[in-house]
Formats: C-alpha cells, structure tokens, sequence
C-alpha cells in the first residue's frame, strides 16, 4: 500500500487475532484518517484493546495487515514501533497535540463528543463505523449499549 496524500495514516485489514479458540477479533478492517480524532467503541470483550495492541507493538497477528504511513508494520516488536513514530497512552487528562489520535473507550457519549469517524466493535466484530450521528442512531449500537443480546 503506497501512502499519498488523502491516504489513511493507519488502515487495518483482515485483522485477526485467536485466543485458544476464542476469536478476540475476527476480520476486523477500518481506516484512520491523519489529523483527525477516530474513536473506537464497544463493550467490554468487543475486541478494543486486542486490536490496538498489533498497532502499538506488545502483541501479534494471527492473520491480517496494518499499514502505518503507508508501511506494512504488523508484529512488529515494540521498540519499532515507537521508531515509526507511534505510541500508546493510558487516561491523558490534558489535551494532547498531536499527527492523529485513535481514541478508545467504552464511554459512548465522550466518544461522540470529540471523534468523528467512531468505529464500534462488539464480540470481536466491526459492528458499524460512521459519524457521531450515524453511529448514535444505529439500532444495533443502541441495542449493544442498552444490554441487548446484540446483532
């Protein structure tokens, strides 16, 4: 994947990750526009955290690509990734200034409040990706938010 100029800065593809048998993320794929705040929600057990951990480096693929500024960059070690330019933060409570932020959380409404794309995930799986208002309205994020037995 050639980076240009209205090329995402992160892309996942095909993104899959196994524990034993269960399926933490099954088929995962979702762009990250540079300069922008995309958020990425679900539940807790949606997959959140097993598909950043690829992105930052502290875990592997089973299957899969992610693309950084264009570069293939999956399973890569730790170290690395912080050489490409990428690093991971836990509860910042100050404004950050940064190239693009991938914001994640199970707190919809702060979620609504500052990003835009919002991806959802629920039992491993892209449930829905859209803005604020797309993704407020959905039936099935609603259903997933509100304790329903999901899609």
């Amino acid at each position: 994947m050639n980076q240009k100029k209205d090329s995402p800065i992160l892309s996942l593809r095909n993104v899959r990750k196994y524990y034993g048998g269960l399926k933490a993320v099954d088929d995962v794929s979702f762009d990250v526009a540079e300069h922008g705040i995309t958020g990425l929600i679900g539940p807790n057990g949606a997959g959140k955290t097993t598909v950043l951990n690829p992105i930052s480096g502290t875990r592997t693929l089973d299957s899969g690509e992610i693309y950084f500024k264009g570069e293939r960059i999956e399973n890569l070690a730790l170290h690395r990734t912080l050489l490409k330019g990428r690093c991971r933060t836990f509860q910042i409570s100050r404004e950050l200034k940064l190239m693009t932020v991938l914001l994640i959380g199970h707190e919809m409404e702060l979620i609504m409040d500052v990003c835009n794309p919002i991806v959802v995930m629920d039992r491993g799986k892209k449930l829905t990706e859209g803005t604020p208002e797309e993704v407020g309205s959905d039936p099935k994020v609603l259903e997933v938010y509100l304790g329903g037995t999901g899609a």
